[in-house]
């Protein structure tokens, strides 16, 4: 009786642990099934990563017992934590993706100006005292949600290198208090103990700190992610909303303003469209009293983002005369061009700092003395820094009287970044401003000068920065993109297929093949498509630089496929964009 029951309680304990096993099986299907990757993989692309890799060209970093240098480690784990954000598709960008050294400040600069999400600076450390070990990360003092990012990150990272765990700091650390997203400088291991350098110089050791940076981003956004999202919504409706009143009304809204149609247009409550038509369709509009070629520039300008074209804005001003404003109004409104725009709004935010020129901002400068002339340079290549680099050749020229010659009035984005040709703008006929673009000429090496007269003209010359100004006399382009320095034609390859490291794949195989070609390419950036449904590989072109075209065909030919086309809207700043399609094997 009693091994009947025992037998009887046997099978009982059998069944309920097999019961057990199906219940956590089903439980733990969906981790296998969906890993951590694609927990937000429906809005990932809508959120930007930028990573430093520290230090670069002459600032080596640390340097190890056996002579590695941090430098070179920072930038193959920052190439690694990439590859794995780009795979589960974040949008990343990189400070750097080469050995150049870039002052602290620009990097502050540009890292702001990617309108990111997430900042993360990858370093490695080092002590005079060769036993120091271990893993921390730091945060800026005055950021809560940093200190969540970094107790993330080092976490994640000391579980995947079993390092000793030293914790999450506070700093001042410039670059990471200078931006103005959520942030966090990473410290993997110590390069100036002779073991962790061992370690260091082994890529798969290098590899697991990707992982654990990338396993501490995704825990973070775990719980941060819908704020991320709304945050970015806000602040792309305010900076969409200063620009249309900048560019259409010519006035700066106040904050009140801007916080009220921003929230409106955040929340779904007013579409862009008829925020548009409500502005333009007020006294504050009419007022300006401009005529039609000018009502059309103000459209290009306010809802495309851009200057027109000429073949355009002939074509708009003529319809306008027939249709009426707004016809025309509608019709751009209901572009494939604006639509486009407020897409990639959705998705990447959208970041505008322009302001009104009006004459007021002529008493901005009452201390500046009636003799010196205002000079404005405006990058017209998108080459980082340009504009900035080449307005200081210019601050310190004197008069015969030792004053400042010049005043740098505004250093700006131009409206694209196409010019081939610089161009030096004066403002009227007198006399002292065509001696002085004639001088500006003579400096730079490059330049043609015209006028353009208007009203509310505050600079006296304006200088457009175009590619035949590569080098100008005194100007270390160093720091800028060598693709367009050297001449080469710049690219994006997006994977719209699917398959996984495509385009890092691609980006290697065209690089080799037209490295010492004619139409020498370098790849700007490789990521994913707006989707993975593409079935046919497409070649964007977006400029008129010379070779372009060419390249494009030769492309096409390397590739096997692709179908060319021109595009008016360049959200990238490149030459040429590939979007490889389903019809890309390779």
């Amino acid at each position: 009786m009693v091994k009947i029951k025992q037998k009887r309680c046997r099978y009982y304990l059998n069944r309920a642990f097999s019961a057990l096993a199906i219940v956590v099986m089903f439980l733990t299907i969906p981790y296998f099934l969906f890993p951590p990757s694609s927990v937000f993989a429906a809005d990932n692309q809508a959120i930007i990563i930028c990573i430093n890799p520290g230090h670069g060209g002459k600032d080596h970093g640390a340097t190890g017992p056996t002579g590695l240098k941090e430098k070179d480690v920072n930038l193959d784990i920052a190439f690694r934590l990439r590859e794995k954000l780009s795979g589960a598709g974040f949008k990343v960008i990189l400070t750097r993706e080469d050995d150049t050294k870039k002052p602290l400040d620009e990097i502050v600069n540009f890292v702001n100006a990617s309108n990111a999400d997430i900042f993360i600076s990858v370093h490695n450390n080092s002590h005079t005292n060769r036993e120091k070990n271990g893993t921390e990360t730091f945060y800026y003092s005055q950021s809560p949600a940093g200190r969540i990012l970094a107790g993330c990150i080092n976490s994640s990272v000391v579980q995947q290198i079993g390092t000793l765990n030293r914790g999450v700091k506070a700093a001042e650390f410039t670059e990471i208090k200078g931006v103005k997203m959520v942030s966090a400088l990473h410290e993997g291991a110590f390069i100036s103990n002779p073991d962790e350098e061992a370690k260091l110089n082994d890529a798969g050791f290098r590899d697991k700190i990707a992982e654990g940076i990338y396993k501490g981003i995704l825990e973070y956004l775990q719980a941060d992610a819908g704020s991320i999202s709304a945050g970015k919504k806000l602040s792309s409706s305010q900076s969409f909303v200063r620009r249309v009143y900048n560019k259409g009304l010519n006035i700066e809204p106040d904050n009140e303003t801007i916080s009220s149609w921003a929230q409106k247009l955040s929340s779904g409550a007013v579409s862009h469209a008829d925020f548009i038509r409500n502005l333009f369709s007020g006294s504050q509009m009419t007022a300006r009293n401009l005529t039609d070629s000018q009502y059309v520039d103000v459209l290009y300008n306010a809802i495309l983002d851009r200057s027109p074209d000429n073949t355009g804005k002939s074509f708009w001003s003529a319809q306008v005369k027939v249709t009426g404003r707004l016809a025309v109004l509608n019709q751009f409104l209901a572009s494939v061009e604006f639509n486009g725009l407020l897409k990639g709004y959705g998705l990447y935010g959208y970041v505008y700092s322009g302001s009104v020129n009006t004459a007021n901002f002529s008493s901005q400068n009452a201390s500046i003395a009636s003799n010196v002339l205002n000079i404005s340079f405006l990058n017209g290549v998108g080459l980082k820094g340009i504009a900035a680099k080449t307005s200081g050749l210019f601050r310190d020229i004197k008069d015969t009287e030792g004053k400042n010659k010049y005043n740098i009035y505004v250093v700006a984005d131009a409206a694209n970044y196409n010019y081939i040709n610089t161009q030096i703008i004066c403002k009227s006929d007198k006399d002292e401003i065509k001696k002085a673009a004639e001088e500006i000429k003579k400096i730079l090496g490059a330049g043609t000068v015209m006028k353009q007269a208007g009203t509310s003209q505050v600079s006296d010359v304006v200088v457009i920065i175009g590619r035949d100004l590569i080098n100008p006399a005194g100007f270390n382009n160093s720091t800028g993109n060598a693709s367009i320095s050297n001449g080469s034609i710049v690219i994006n390859i997006l994977n719209g297929q699917g398959s996984f490291g495509i385009a890092a794949r691609t980006k290697s195989s065209v690089e080799a093949a037209f490295k010492t070609s004619q139409n020498a390419i370098k790849v700007k950036e490789t990521k994913n498509a707006d989707s993975f449904s593409y079935k046919k590989t497409k070649i964007l072109i977006f400029t008129e630089a010379p070779g372009v075209e060419d390249a494009a065909r030769q492309l096409k030919d390397f590739l096997g496929t692709g179908e060319i086309e021109k595009s008016g809207t360049n959200p990238d700043n490149v030459d040429i964009t590939i979007i490889l399609g389903s019809d890309y094997k390779k």
